[in-house]
This record gives C-alpha cells, structure tokens and sequence, in this order.
C-alpha cells in the first residue's frame, strides 16, 4: 500500500476544510436545535392553555350540577340502614 506524501502546505488545507465541514455541521445542529426548542415552547404554551381551559370547564361543571333529589325508596333504604330502634 503506498503512502500519500503531502506537503505542510496540503496538510493544513485538507484539515482547515474538514474544521469547515464540521463547523457547517455544528451549525446546521443548532438551527434544528433551535427550530425544536420553538416547537416545544409552542407545545408547552398550547398545554397550558388545555389546562386552563379544562380547569375553567371543570369549575362551569361544578357550578351548574344539579344533584337529583334522592327517591322516597332511596330515603327510606338509607334511614333503614342508618337508624336502630331503641
């Protein structure tokens, strides 16, 4: 197998334009980085606000229940059940 002789010269091209393809790549990562990070706070906004919304819901709900009057047998079980003769 031959050996490849290069000059100092060479040398310091080849290694300057691998530093640039790495720090191309480098960049590259970043703006995706970046683009996830926007994805994730727009995410984290949207979830807050289902929270908040689900919350103000939960609270509509509990405001405007109507608990159904219990039947006359349904009373009556529960006295059963809960009182005792003397």
């Amino acid at each position: 197998m031959e050996t490849i002789e290069r000059t100092d010269e060479e040398q310091r091209r080849i290694d300057l334009q691998d530093l640039n393809d790495h720090l191309r790549t480098a960049a590259d990562l970043a703006d995706r980085i970046g683009e996830l990070a926007r994805d994730a706070d727009r995410a984290a906004t949207a979830l807050a606000f289902a929270v908040a919304e689900a919350e103000r819901l939960r609270v509509l709900l509990l405001e405007t229940a109507e608990v159904p009057e219990p039947s006359d047998a349904a009373t009556a079980e529960i006295r059963e059940r809960t009182c005792t003769t003397r």
